[in-house]
């Protein structure tokens, strides 16, 4: 079924060529930008600029940029370093966000570009070590705020105040939005997946949660390694995306969907562009297959609901919800009270995270109102009627497991499209129901 718009997708492009939809020849938009799907009128307009320009060693043009903590050490990080983008925003008020930095290449705020090497397929500063950052935003320290802020296009806010139309809320930054816009949607961004938690700063969050409340529907969207890489399990016709690997992206991303459902009664789905095919990547040029929803809209994906053979380039969309019926297996010393705790918990995990994902044990104490003793026998039980699988953390990294605070899971289905992840521990810790 087609998302509600106030207007059609573009058209997909045909020939040979890498043409970007809806950006004319000689239009006043960076090629950065056209290659996202981001529109001419959301770069500037009467309202002012959301995306301000500067290149390789043009101080005066950084200056010029506006950036809201503009400090002088910037020239030798940034400007010396490459070009890029100060990036402008705002709230539903009107007034303006501390702004951020989108280089063309990633960079170090310490060194710049001075000396870049790859270390675990991550590109790194060899002076300091560090990762290199995509996006910079300025410190709570310099800004006196709170990193986790809500943005709106100039453009959209009488449509946002207006309210009755679902709001897509875009978890990795002003360019997914602005490409949603483009499309016809009321789009809004966080800088980043772990950044959504807006109530952290009240007045802020006084002023988005009845506009979210209002919405129909708000779709949070994070990029396509939500889910797993072509090829793995979960991309049959009818079946929504699985989890196998990593664990920052998926766990932070249920954790917004499952806060704005729980905490605030918003009506909050998933909505995940689904990776691209080699021919697809090849003909735009992306030597990856992992996209944002910007790539997505500007490779020619749509916004229907994805389907392998009849629509393999639009989204997945879902909530993830309890079992209608469970029927737990009985234990020894088993009673009412207990089974009716177990499947309190299991409820618990199938609306945050489905069949399996990651989860907190202090969440789950949170949401329950449990002690940590409680959420321990629970977990407990539910391994020994056979109805869960944990895994008990361990080292940080892609089919490594989970951090220590966080636990991996799987319930098991008799439905065979719902069965455990194949990357899953060799040794979960699960034992066979006592009979």
């Amino acid at each position: 079924m087609e998302l509600p718009s106030p207007k059609a997708d573009w058209t997909r492009a045909s020939g040979d060529g890498v043409e970007l939809r809806g950006v004319p020849g000689g239009a006043a938009t960076h090629p950065i930008l056209a290659a996202r799907a981001v529109q001419p009128e959301h770069v500037s307009g009467f309202w002012g600029h959301r995306y301000a320009r500067f290149e390789q060693g043009d101080w005066d043009a950084f200056k010029a940029a506006r950036h809201t903590h503009h400090h002088g050490w910037m020239k030798r990080a940034f400007v010396d370093a490459c070009g890029g983008f100060v990036i402008h925003r705002a709230d539903p008020s009107g007034a303006a966000l501390p702004s951020y930095i989108r280089p063309d290449h990633p960079i170090c705020t310490r060194h710049g570009r001075e000396a870049v090497g790859i270390t675990r397929s991550k590109q790194v500063c060899l002076i300091c070590d560090k990762e290199l950052s995509k996006y910079t935003q300025a410190s709570k320290h310099a800004t006196g705020r709170s990193g986790k802020l809500i943005d709106v296009h100039p453009l959209l806010r009488e449509r946002l105040i207006r309210g009755n139309e679902p709001i897509f809320l875009c978890l990795e930054g002003c360019l997914k939005a602005d490409a949603l816009a483009g499309t016809g949607r009321l789009a809004i961004s966080v800088p980043s997946v772990t950044l959504w938690r807006a109530d952290q700063e009240p007045k802020h969050w006084a002023q988005w949660l009845p506009l979210l409340k209002r919405a129909p529907l708000v779709y949070v969207i994070p990029d396509s390694d939500y889910q797993p890489k072509p090829g793995l399990e979960g991309y049959r016709p009818g079946q929504r995306p699985k989890y196998l690997r990593g664990w920052e992206v998926r766990y932070n991303t249920d954790r917004c969907v499952h806060w704005l459902r729980r905490e605030h009664g918003i009506d909050a789905q998933f909505l995940v562009p689904p990776y691209l095919d080699r021919l697809t990547a090849k003909r735009f040029r992306l030597g990856r297959f992992k996209v944002g929803i910007d790539d997505h809209i500007a490779t020619g994906g749509n916004l229907a609901k994805w389907h392998s053979e009849q629509n393999p380039r639009g989204v997945h969309t879902w909530v993830y919800r309890r079992s209608a019926f469970r029927n737990l297996p009985r234990i020894r010393y088993d009673s009412d009270q207990r089974r009716d705790r177990d499947n309190r918990f299991l409820d618990w995990l199938e609306e945050f995270g489905g069949y399996h994902g990651y989860y907190a044990p202090g969440q789950v104490c949170r949401d329950l109102k449990w002690n940590r003793g409680t959420a321990l026998e629970a977990k407990q039980n539910c391994i020994r009627r056979g109805a869960l699988h944990v895994w008990d953390g361990g080292p940080k990294g892609e089919g490594k497991g989970n951090e220590a605070h966080l636990y991996r899971f799987a319930i098991p289905q008799n439905d065979p499209s719902h069965h455990l992840p194949t990357s899953a521990p060799s040794k979960p810790n699960s034992t066979r129901p006592k009979v």
